[in-house]
Parts: C-alpha cells; structure tokens; sequence
C-alpha cells in the first residue's frame, strides 16, 4: 500500500479489554532465503473496550520490488507482553 510517497503495510486492531492498550506494533521482512532483511514499527493506542479500530502504518522504505514475506505482531508497552499473535504473509512490492 502506497500512502502519500511512503510503501508500507496498512494494519488495524481492536480492543477486547476493560483498559486501555498501548503497544508496538512490528512488522519483519523476510527474503526468499528466510533472512531478516528489515523490520520497522509503530506505536499503537487503544482505547478500552474499543469497537473502532486502531489503524496503523508501518513504513517500508529502500526494498527492491519483489515478493517478500512479513509478521506483523505487537506487544504492549512498557511491559513487552504479546497483545497479538504473529500473523505471517506475503509482501509483495
């Protein structure tokens, strides 16, 4: 997904929780080796019990078009505790 000049991945969460949720959200780019050849985050904010999502954009920049694969997962902060599981898929560019 391209937004304004920046590629990236669009990501949404919800919040099923009675307190608010902060996190980092990190997406890893693998090539077709299965080498780490970028990562980038985001922090995230939800609010408590939240119906609306919580969008966020993780930027990609400098990766050559190809096809790659990415797991996005997050992790509350400051704790570090898991608030996703890892999602793995394609990346295409």
């Amino acid at each position: 997904m391209t937004v304004g000049i920046n590629e990236g991945l669009f990501v949404v969460y919800h919040n099923n929780l009675n307190v608010p949720v902060t996190g980092i959200v990190v997406m890893t780019v693998h090539n077709n080796l299965g080498q780490q050849i970028y990562y980038t985050a985001d922090y995230l904010t939800i609010n408590a019990s939240s119906t609306a999502p919580a969008p966020t954009f993780l930027v990609e920049v400098g990766l050559a078009n190809g096809n790659y694969s990415a797991s996005v997962f997050a992790f509350a902060s400051p704790s570090g505790v898991a608030i996703t599981n890892t999602t793995v898929g394609i990346y295409p560019l």
